[in-house]
């Protein structure tokens, strides 16, 4: 998952979005001066991909 590769650990991943992921998301979110709706949007999703390009 993207934002694990960021650092975020939440967790054994299972492919749902539960609460860890969600929490996870709204972290993310705070951390790059987001509104903190542990939803993405388009551009959110895309601003993520950017930063875990290698």
């Amino acid at each position: 998952m993207r934002i694990e590769a960021l650092g975020n650990e939440f967790g054994r991943v299972d492919g749902n979005i539960g609460p860890q992921t969600r929490q996870a998301i709204g972290i993310w979110q705070a951390e790059n001066g987001l509104p903190q709706t542990t939803y993405l949007t388009r551009q959110q999703l895309a601003f993520l991909v950017i930063q875990t390009i290698r």
